[in-house]
């Protein structure tokens, strides 16, 4: 079998082929993250309960909801029905139905729907907002709004990360558990922002977003919020 790493690089590379959100991408280093401390190959899984022994375990975590457990079990079957099965990397289909055999999508919980914020939105409120900060800086409201929609990046290791943390060739960042990876555009936006403003305590300079999200919640019909961006 191929080393994982190799084959992780070529998933990366078919993710954005085929035009995919990053966030399948990442889903997948989590879970080669979680095999890897059992010395697994994410091509001979040995026991076909790991994929149902990981999913167990992050909802004993508590910290995913029924939807974010759901995303990640799309990404596995992305991973291993369309991208390996697909390439011929994996050929036996009856193996990958086995290992997907016990594993069913979590219900929805049972409460109004959320609309959440996208691209457009994000737009149309920065270009609203950006007229009452007082030293408006557009770099870092972007930078700091995108980095946190395409990464998927929770309040406590977005306030935590350093500089150091940013491999801006890979346009990916090192967090104490894992590593998430941006987009083109994304790597712009950080690069344009780091070069406008020195790092004084963390990599965007800032503390507490809740303030500039009510700000920006004044112009966006979607609400804003870590766990909305997250979405």
């Amino acid at each position: 079998y191929m080393l994982n790493t190799e084959l992780l690089k070529q998933y990366k590379e078919y993710v954005l082929n085929n035009k995919n959100s990053l966030v399948l991408y990442n889903n997948i280093i989590n879970f080669y993250n979680y095999v890897n401390d059992y010395y697994i190959n994410l091509l001979n899984l040995n026991n076909t309960n790991v994929i149902n022994n990981y999913i167990y375990s992050l909802k004993e975590s508590k910290k995913y909801s029924n939807g974010q457990i759901n995303n990640i079990i799309t990404a596995l079957r992305y991973f291993y029905r369309d991208f390996l099965y697909n390439n011929d990397i994996l050929t036996d289909i009856d193996y990958v139905n086995v290992i997907f055999k016990d594993i069913k999508l979590s219900p929805r919980n049972k409460y109004k729907k959320t609309v959440y914020p996208n691209k457009y939105d994000l737009d149309r409120a920065i270009k609203k907002a950006i007229l009452t900060y007082r030293s408006p800086n557009i770099y870092k409201l972007k930078c700091m709004l995108y980095f946190i929609l395409y990464t998927g990046i929770r309040a406590k290791e977005f306030y935590s990360l350093k500089r150091a943390n940013f491999d801006l060739e890979k346009k990916s960042v090192r967090l104490s558990n894992r590593t998430v990876f941006y987009t083109n555009k994304v790597k712009i936006l950080v690069e344009a922002y780091f070069r406008s403003e020195k790092e004084t305590f963390n990599a965007f300079n800032i503390k507490d977003l809740s303030q500039t999200f009510r700000v920006l919640n004044r112009y966006c019909k979607n609400k804003i919020n870590f766990i909305t961006l997250r979405n």
